[in-house]
């Protein structure tokens, strides 16, 4: 009588097919939308594959999702400012993981979905987490200056003078 450790075997191949692979699946669903470009998607599965892989105590695989998270966040069409408080809570949930180049890509992905003022408080932060990366940041807050500069009354120059990155 085999029949039933054979049936059971079966039943243990195809428990994986059955949904619920856990946060590295989560993960891979969450690029895949990032890379669709459906931020908002993207940022929603990437906190849950964070929190997964935090309840498994998968380190690494938390830290990517993170990663995603934020990356998902500085793409979207919302209002920066979930990034900007996304990259905090990362800098002190990752000791040694958040570093100047998370702040400056986070910075340039916001810059390009026109979030300036979001933008410009990320390389703030940036610079006040790494003071002796200035040479780092200089470029991004360049061009931040340049395009703020495109108009006169915009907020992000307004932003950027009362940091005391532009002379009143």
């Amino acid at each position: 009588m085999k029949t039933p450790s054979i049936l059971f075997a079966l039943a243990l191949i195809a428990l994986p097919a059955c949904g619920g692979g856990g946060p590295g699946d989560l993960v891979a669903d969450a690029q895949a939308a990032l890379t669709e470009k459906d931020y908002a998607k993207a940022a929603d599965i990437a906190v849950q594959a964070a929190a997964e892989a935090k309840a498994a105590g998968d380190g690494v695989l938390e830290w990517r999702a993170t990663k995603l998270h934020i990356d998902a966040l500085a793409q979207s069409d919302a209002v920066g400012e979930p990034t900007v408080a996304a990259l905090a809570a990362a800098a002190s949930g990752f000791d040694g993981k958040v570093n100047e180049e998370t702040y400056i890509t986070s910075a340039a992905k916001l810059r390009k979905s026109g979030h300036l003022e979001s933008a410009i408080k990320v390389v703030d932060a940036g610079l006040k987490a790494y003071p002796d990366a200035k040479e780092a940041f200089q470029p991004h807050l360049d061009k931040l200056l340049a395009q703020a500069s495109e108009n006169e009354d915009s907020p992000a120059l307004a932003l950027l003078k009362q940091l005391g990155y532009v002379g009143n």
